[in-house]
Parts: C-alpha cells; structure tokens; sequence
C-alpha cells in the first residue's frame, strides 16, 4: 500500500530520472511490504512567480549576480499504514533519503535540499 510522492520544486534539470524500482524495493525491504502494493507519482513545481512554490527567501535576479544559485526542493512523502515500529519507520526515513541523495544531487542544481516524510495514515484509509 505504501504511496510514494515525489515533489520537485525548482529544480531546474526537469529530465531527472527516478528509478520508482529502487525506491520500491527500498520500501518492501525495509517495513516488509509486498513490492507490488507500492505506487509512486511526481509532481513537479516549476514557476516560482506564479506562487506554485517557495523556497527560503526565493530568487531575484540580484541574488544571480552574487553568484547565488537558485534554491530547489524535493520534498519525498512516503504514506505508510499504520503499525510499523518506530525504529522501522526511522531506518525507512534514512535509507530513502540516501537513496535521494543519489538520485538528485548528482543531477540537479547544487543548491537543492532534500526532505524525506514518512506519513502514518489513519485507521479510515479504505482501498481495494
């Protein structure tokens, strides 16, 4: 069931490529989880004038001339139902955001922080 949600705020290299596998696995393997109920998406945030996103104090064309780079985000929330030890859920926490730290950084702009959630949902989730 784990829900995977990528979002990418201003990061500029829009051609990056998760590998949802990788990350899947990482999931089954560590909350022991079918790798067949995982589902990931992304959503991706890109103009910062129009207030999709904001990121610190945002960017002006004067911050470019100091030599600043623009800030980026991703932000990765992981839906989890509930009943996972909180050591599990802190190892899942860990792993995934070495994982992003691979996948992103050495892609994307060098000023981008990653951030990993991991979201315990409600007795009242319902699927089929």
């Amino acid at each position: 069931m784990p829900i995977l949600t990528f979002e990418l705020m201003d990061v500029e290299d829009a051609n990056i490529a998760i590998n949802f596998l990788d990350y899947h696995q990482t999931v089954a393997d560590t909350i022991d989880t079918n790798i067949s109920s995982c589902k990931s998406k992304v959503i991706r945030y890109v103009n910062t004038v129009n207030d999709e996103c904001f990121i610190g104090n945002g960017f002006s064309p004067l911050e470019s001339i100091k030599g600043n780079e623009k800030p980026g985000c991703v932000l990765l929330t992981v839906e989890i139902l509930p009943g996972r030890s909180h050591e599990d859920k802190t190892k899942l926490g860990k792993t995934l955001l070495k994982l992003m730290k691979a996948t992103f950084e050495i892609q994307a702009q060098p000023n981008i922080q990653l951030r990993c959630h991991i979201k315990e949902l409600s007795d009242y989730y319902f699927g089929v």
